[in-house]
């Protein structure tokens, strides 16, 4: 995935730090040492080179558009005391199931879109505080699907996963056309 700059805003290095993120899904790293010891108060989020998002204030979750890019920026406060910061595409696919599903994306013409969709687009929704469905009723196949993948353009989504769809497949007026992004996905055990 695309590595984005968090600038540092506020604190005691008003002038910024600026730290090169690079996308981790799950495995999240940590940005305490290179953040908070500034006393940071705020955060802005740009592409290498680019310019950079309205600020994001920790003091509170919020989220924002990342310019030049179909990705936004959110700050989430899942568990009291800690933050978040999520990089990703607007739009995400949560697998509440019990069951583990494989999910292709497609154009607006139902092609499947051809380019490899890595690991990180996907997380534990836990992670950002989000529980799994609780119902009565369970799959009888909760085992049958496979963490392989058949192809590099899918994703294996465990239950209780999340992932980001890609901005290649975000479809839809956005910005341009003043309307609202969507995308067309296929799912299978």
């Amino acid at each position: 995935g695309q590595p984005f700059d968090v600038m540092v805003g506020g604190g005691l290095d008003d002038a910024g730090a600026v730290v090169h993120v690079v996308p981790t899904g799950s495995d999240f790293k940590s940005l305490d040492e290179q953040i908070m010891a500034k006393e940071a108060q705020s955060l802005k989020v740009a592409q290498p080179g680019g310019s950079p998002s309205e600020s994001l204030f920790l003091a509170q979750p919020g989220a924002v558009a990342i310019p030049g890019t179909a990705v936004v920026a959110e700050l989430c406060v899942a568990i009291a005391g800690y933050r978040l910061l999520v990089i990703g595409s607007p739009l995400r696919v949560h697998n509440r199931t019990d069951v583990a599903i494989h999910v292709r994306f497609h154009d607006d013409h139902c092609h499947t879109f051809t380019a490899a969709l890595p690991e990180s687009l996907m997380c534990d929704a836990a992670i950002l505080g989000l529980k799994p469905l609780v119902c009565e009723a369970r799959s009888k196949h909760p085992d049958e699907a496979t963490p392989e993948r058949t192809t590099a353009n899918e994703l294996f989504l465990p239950p209780n996963s999340l992932c980001a769809v890609p901005p290649f497949a975000l479809l839809g007026g956005g910005e341009r056309a003043g309307g609202e992004h969507y995308a067309i996905a296929s799912v299978k055990l």
